[in-house]
């Protein structure tokens, strides 16, 4: 059984798919250069949004017309009381960084209770799922929203990055607070269905970002075994060289940026504790099947005034070859 799986994975995965992968070597994350998670913090409950207060503005061809579905991944850091700027001076731009982009599903990082409750009610059109990190409201959230102009949610759930994955608040492999990954089945009008996982790997542990790709990249072969696609985005704190990178993409997935048709912005994706420098690390990624192709890749580039110390991550995904091969 495990020589047929492999054989399986093997023509799913392409010819010369290994070098797409990243070298190998030393992992590249760390506890340098990330900011502290934050602490659990009470909040209201996560569940899907009803319209906001924004409108958006629409552009001259939709997205989805234009035959790509637009992903966004965003960190948008959690509320510290120390930030220099402020939640309550940053939330705006978030707010407008998204409207901006108008993807067709986003992954956050670091969203605290009231900070998804302002964002459903400023973002206009998109339904949100997602959970605290220790399975109730409590604490980091993951969530994703999706247009539901042009997606239903059939499915949705989170597990942990841990060695007792159902096992809400759990920890393994060094880490200090539990990680999560949360995940909604999409379906659209042309029957076209995906999952989208939205995560946030350890910054302390090497350790435990190797074991985190491993449990979502299994995760997503099984799912790729029965013909079904998956979209994963989030922070992962690894580099394109580290050992995580490599076991994630060492069979099925791709990162999204090492085979777009196109690549703009920067390399880098974090800006040091709000700092105004150059984004240094890149640690936020789109990670897709090996089959799907993407027509352009894109990193925001800084804002003016800091809105996160993350970057925004946008792909735009062919939607024929998602047809063609999932639909």
């Amino acid at each position: 059984m495990l020589s047929t799986r492999r054989g399986v994975l093997e023509l799913l995965s392409g010819a010369g798919i290994g070098a797409l992968a990243g070298c190998t070597g030393d992992d590249g994350g760390g506890a340098d250069g990330e900011t502290p998670t934050e602490e659990p913090a009470p909040g209201t409950p996560t569940g899907e949004s009803t319209p906001g207060t924004r409108t958006r503005t629409p552009t001259a061809t939709p997205r989805w017309d234009a035959g790509v579905i637009r992903a966004m991944s965003f960190n948008i850091r959690y509320d510290s009381p120390t930030d220099d700027p402020p939640w309550s001076d940053r939330r705006e731009r978030v707010v407008d960084a998204i409207d901006g982009v108008e993807p067709d599903v986003v992954g956050l990082q670091e969203a605290l209770p009231h900070q998804l409750s302002y964002l459903r009610d400023n973002l206009d059109g998109y339904d949100w799922y997602g959970v605290g990190r220790y399975g109730g409201d409590d604490g980091e959230h993951t969530p994703v929203g999706w247009r539901s102009d042009r997606f239903e949610a059939v499915d949705r759930g989170t597990f942990w990055l841990s060695g007792t994955p159902d096992e809400p608040g759990s920890v393994s492999w060094g880490v200090d607070l539990p990680r999560i990954a949360s995940w909604v089945d999409l379906a659209s009008g042309n029957d076209t269905r995906f999952r989208v996982y939205s995560t946030h790997f350890s910054h302390v542990s090497a350790e435990a970002r190797a074991n985190s790709s491993t449990l979502l990249r299994e995760r997503i072969e099984d799912r790729s075994l029965d013909g079904q696609m998956s979209v994963l985005l989030g922070d992962f704190n690894m580099e394109p060289d580290s050992t995580a990178h490599q076991e994630l993409t060492r069979s099925v997935i791709v990162d999204a940026r090492q085979v777009a048709a196109e690549v703009e912005g920067p390399e880098g994706t974090f800006q040091e504790g709000l700092g105004s420098g150059a984004p240094g690390r890149r640690i936020d990624y789109v990670f897709l099947p090996v089959n799907v192709s993407v027509a352009r890749f894109r990193t925001l580039a800084p804002a003016e005034t800091l809105r996160s110390d993350h970057l925004p991550v946008v792909a735009d995904i062919d939607r024929d070859a998602i047809e063609d091969t999932f639909g």
